[in-house]
C-alpha cells in the first residue's frame, strides 16, 4: 500500500507524532490519518478572523486573506438526535 501526503501551501511541519490506517468492511474504504506537528507562526495575533458557531456548520471562519473553512456539525447532531431518541424510549 502507497500513501500520498499532501498538505496546505505554506505549512511545515516538523515530525510526525501518530500514524493509523483504517479499513471500512461496508464501504471497502481505507483511511489514513497523519499527526503532525506544525512549526509556530512567528508573528502571532496578526491577522484577524470572523467566527460563526452554528449546529449544522458547526463553525464558519472567514480569514483576512479572503480563505474561508467550514467545519460540518451534522454528525454531532446526529449523535444527539440518536441519543435522545434512546432516552426517550426509556
Amino acid at each position: 500500500v502507497s500513501f500520498r501526503i499532501s498538505h496546505r501551501p505554506g505549512v511545515e511541519y516538523e515530525r510526525v507524532r501518530e500514524f493509523s490506517v483504517t479499513y471500512d468492511k461496508v464501504s471497502g474504504r481505507i483511511e489514513a490519518r497523519l499527526v503532525v506537528e506544525v512549526k509556530a507562526n512567528p508573528r502571532p495575533g496578526t491577522k484577524r478572523a470572523a467566527l460563526d458557531l452554528g449546529e449544522t456548520i458547526l463553525m464558519a471562519a472567514a480569514f483576512e486573506d479572503g480563505t474561508v473553512l467550514l467545519y460540518s456539525g451534522r454528525f454531532i447532531k446526529s449523535v444527539r438526535r440518536y441519543w435522545q431518541k434512546v432516552r426517550a424510549s426509556l
